[in-house]
């Protein structure tokens, strides 16, 4: 997939001299036969050389040091025969080779996630070797596919299909033309067919792409090529040593240089004028910025030009000074964070990614599922959660409730004790959202008036509890259907009204009811629906990852560590990490809570915009003393290693222990503990006091965890040390932690020493009384920051509180350990 490059600025200069023998590289003539391969009668060459003519009279045509040729003249006819001497010829161009690597270990993984007569599109599609290591493991697992090559140049497509036709599983095809081209044709052929599509982006080709460009890339594949359980495979160079990316651009076989230069003989042949750009004229000129991590070539012209040219009535006047540069390609070299922000920015999330055995390039496998949360409180609405927001949150829950529980068998079972069985949550949450609507009369002026019928279900699903005591459940449960019917209407009223509030029309209404005043009444009481059925969603998840008999959720892939427990062989060596690192946090003042109270919904002189849970109210400071922490959550390696140690022969409850086996609990099944060493442990309060004793540490404190974020995110957040946060459902289990990176939330709620208990200024709710005060019993603990399965309106507002029993099991709730001392190992220090 070829864009037009820009030039960016730099100041790292080297000029490439040097021979090289092109002696073996055939003619075009003698590449391929010219039969002309095509995905369809439909499917045209709409990026023609007219066009590229266009393209590079226009890119030579402006301002000095401005100029650029579109890098699609590069692959023209002998240009991608050389281009494949310089990815399997050259040692110091490492990209294909480090890419290699990673298919020949890992192609069996890709195999493994397609399904039969599955089709593949490779976009920008040309490297054989690599195409075939996919397309051998395919071919060895007996799996009927088709395989698209998407190429922009006719004799590059006659070739590569040529050279692949002989497969018995797969059927080779190919797709000319560009990159918008082969999208516009796989949405007209391919979309809402119910067929799963693979796309293939190999080769760093992403990276030729300004950052914008390949955004908007990303985004059109995935909005009009991609459907829940869709993939992506991407490859990435990464942000290596810079005399290393210097050295692949200017190899000492000099096949980059003639890579290059073979451009402008493919230009006179564009334009039909032999000596128009000779490459006698123009030198080399290759450059990496390290600091934005591109690399960039130019043409440097030895001699100053003029070009007067006519194509299509058109004039070109061409003018090109001595020594300026005409820029051709760049290459961006991608962070990690970097990669992880281009898949959320287009709406795509990470199943698997992979690095080769020098640590070189990684490649990426990414899906579209059925929702995708927007992430960033800055980039969310605070208040009133939209249409949008709300479709979101009942895809996820109808994703969970009923394609994660078998309604024959677990409907009406609790796996946890002190827990409603699964149909009492269903029917809570629509309970839950009828009750305050009827209360308040929120739609009255919709035509709704009192409750959703059968009234009755108000009252059966009303109570939500965390009490250490159930005093009794129903046996006589409604019938599911039942249920789901009340459900659905109450999800209508809820949704006529956002939907009522959002078209305007609520401004100009004439009824008393929706005065300004009263809007912020409900405005709160809709933003306490979504948030309680957010974190009910959570609630069900830890009851699910609790029982043998919950099924996978559908349309979200099966983790990479699922397909490698499949084969001993891929089992990782048990190796817990070491100590974590220990960050000096100074003492100082820290904020909590925030501006907010219900009392102000009434009264027009306060004009608060962000809504939160009474406990989290009021704004406050409180001091701290300087303290040490740790820079992570303690992992299951670790605590492991405590609990053999110690004798400890009860194990948490997110673990399973059989026949001298641990596992941990997810919600696809079961995950060895070699698999999950370096994910944050699940326990209780109670558990993790028992281990930081061990250690001789503690829990941190509510306002230490505080001043600890606040600090990182402000010291630490530009230097990319900060570990990408794995909330609101990026992953469907947590994720590896280690002792590089600094670990600020995610995977799991985080365990404080702070007692949950009312503070200065606490008012309890008027809409949800006994909220939070029905659990001041000394016996619950405030949990911060918001786990994997926690929305991100939850985990990124910094007041919200989470607080769960001492001895609550289940929960997705881990612990860091905190230091009142200097540790006697000054290199932990940081």
């Amino acid at each position: 997939m070829k864009t037009r490059p820009f030039s960016p600025s730099s100041s790292d200069d080297s000029f490439s001299e040097g021979s090289v023998d092109i002696s073996d590289i055939p003619p075009p003539s003698q590449r391929a036969n010219k039969k002309k391969r095509l995905a369809s009668p439909e499917s045209q060459d709409e990026y023609g050389e007219t066009e590229l003519v266009g393209k590079i009279l226009d890119g030579l045509s402006k301002p000095h040091n401005c100029k650029s040729v579109p890098p699609e003249v590069l692959y023209h006819e002998r240009g991608s025969h050389l281009f494949d001497k310089i990815c399997y010829s050259s040692d110091d161009y490492y990209l294909a080779s480090s890419e290699m690597d990673i298919l020949v270990e890992k192609a069996r993984f890709i195999t493994a996630r397609l399904k039969e007569n599955s089709v593949i599109f490779e976009l920008n599609a040309g490297s054989i070797p690599k195409t075939k290591i996919i397309l051998d493991a395919i071919e060895k697992c007996s799996i009927q596919v088709t395989y698209y090559a998407l190429v922009m140049d006719q004799y590059e497509l006659d070739y590569l299909v040529s050279r692949l036709d002989r497969y018995t599983y797969i059927k080779i095809q190919g797709v000319l033309g560009s990159f918008e081209d082969g999208t516009a044709w796989i949405n007209k052929h391919y979309m809402i067919k119910n067929i799963q599509k693979t796309f293939l982006w190999l080769g760093s080709a992403i990276g030729n792409l300004k950052h914008k460009e390949a955004i908007l890339s990303l985004h059109r594949l995935q909005s009009m090529c991609m459907e829940p359980g869709d993939f992506i495979v991407i490859g990435f160079d990464k942000r290596n040593d810079p005399s290393k990316i210097r050295l692949a651009y200017n190899d000492t076989k000099c096949l980059v240089k003639e890579f290059i230069l073979n451009g402008l003989d493919n230009v006179n042949s564009i334009l039909g004028k032999p000596n128009m750009l000779n490459r006698k004229f123009f030198a080399y000129n290759s450059r990496y910025q390290t600091q934005n991590g591109y690399h960039v070539a130019h043409y440097c012209a030895l001699r100053e030009m003029k070009i007067n040219q006519t194509i299509d009535h058109k004039k070109y006047s061409i003018h090109i000074k001595k020594n300026e540069l005409i820029h051709i390609i760049h290459s961006y070299k991608y962070s990690t964070e970097e990669i992880d922000h281009l898949l959320r920015l287009t709406n795509l999330d990470m199943v698997d990614h992979w690095l080769d055995s020098k640590n070189l390039f990684r490649v990426v496998v990414a899906e579209i599922r059925p929702f995708n949360f927007k992430h960033k409180i800055s980039e969310i609405q605070r208040g009133l959660p939209t249409t949008q927001e709300w479709n979101e949150l009942w895809t996820l829950w109808d994703l969970v409730t009923q394609t994660m529980i078998d309604s024959r068998t677990m409907i009406y079972k609790s796996p946890i004790v002190l827990r409603h069985p699964f149909i009492f949550y269903l029917g809570h949450i629509s309970a839950f959202i009828d009750t305050l609507f009827s209360i308040y009369k929120i739609d009255e002026g919709l035509g709704y008036i009192g409750q959703t019928e059968p009234s009755s279900y108000s009252n059966i699903f009303e109570w939500d509890t965390d009490h250490s005591e159930i005093t009794s459940f129903s046996n006589n449960w409604p019938l599911l259907s039942s249920v789901l019917v009340y459900q659905t209407n109450v999800r209508k009223r809820l949704m006529s009204f956002v939907a009522f509030w959002e078209s305007g029309r609520i401004f100009t209404q004439k009824s008393l009811l929706y005065k300004s005043r009263e809007r912020k009444r409900h405005a709160r009481i809709i933003w306490m629906c979504f948030e309680h059925a957010a974190m009910q969603i959570e609630t069900i998840l830890y009851m699910l990852t609790q029982s043998s008999s919950t099924l996978p959720p559908k349309g979200i892939s099966i983790p990479s560590w699922k397909l490698a427990m499949e084969d001993k062989q891929c089992f990782p060596k048990f190796i817990p990490l070491s100590n974590a690192r220990v960050i000096k946090i100074l003492g100082g003042l820290i904020s909590l809570g925030h501006i907010d109270a219900e009392r102000w919904d009434l009264d027009m002189k306060y004009n608060n915009d962000e809504f939160g849970w009474d406990n989290e109210r009021p704004l406050r400071q409180v001091h701290v003393n300087t303290f040490f922490i740790e820079s992570r959550p303690i992992t299951n390696g670790e605590y492991f290693i405590y609990m053999k140690e110690k004798s400890i022969a009860k194990p948490p409850a997110s673990w399973i222990v059989e026949n001298g086996f641990v596992f941990t609990r997810t919600v696809f099944g079961r995950c060895p503990i070699e698999f999950a060493q370096y994910w944050p442990v699940q326990v209780t309060y109670m558990e993790a006091v028992g281990y930081a004793q061990f250690r001789g540490c503690r829990l941190p404190t509510e306002p230490e965890l505080m001043k600890f974020r606040q600090t990182i995110n402000a010291e630490m957040k530009e230097k990319n040390q900060i570990k990408s946060s794995n909330i609101g459902f990026h992953n469907w289990t947590p994720t590896d932690v280690n002792n590089n990176d600094v670990y600020i939330m995610g995977d799991n709620w985080e365990w404080t020493n702070t007692v949950f208990d009312t503070h200065t200024g606490f008012e309890h709710s008027l809409i949800r009384p006994g909220y939070s005060s029905n659990f001041f019993d000394g016996n619950h603990y405030v949990a911060l920051g918001g786990s994997w399965a926690t929305h991100p309106r939850i985990a990124e507002r910094r007041s919200f509180r989470q607080f769960y029993q001492c001895e609550r099991t289940h929960a997705f709730v881990g612990f860091r350990l905190c230091h009142d001392t200097k540790p006697t190992n000054k290199a932990q220090i940081q």
